[in-house]
């Protein structure tokens, strides 16, 4: 799934995209990973690698991370508000 890079907030001191999965207005899995698109129409592929529940089973947030090597370290952390 294409995503814009406008409905992420940057995180600097992590070096990791973050959104709320409602502000991606996406029905999907996150398992199958997300593509973000920039402004100049560069695209970066992130795979999931990670979910983190709360103590009763919830999803808190999900973690994604890039394997395009010009953006090597960057991770994505999506809220599941």
């Amino acid at each position: 799934m294409k995503v814009d890079l406008s409905l992420f907030s940057w995180n600097a001191k992590r070096s990791t995209l973050v959104t709320d999965v409602s502000d991606l207005g996406l029905n999907f899995a996150m398992e199958e990973g997300l593509t973000v698109v920039s402004p100049t129409g560069t695209e970066v592929h992130f795979a999931f690698s990670n979910c983190v529940r709360d103590r009763e089973g919830e999803i808190k947030f999900w973690e994604l991370k890039t394997s395009h090597p010009k953006h090597a370290g960057i991770g994505m952390v999506v809220f599941n508000d």
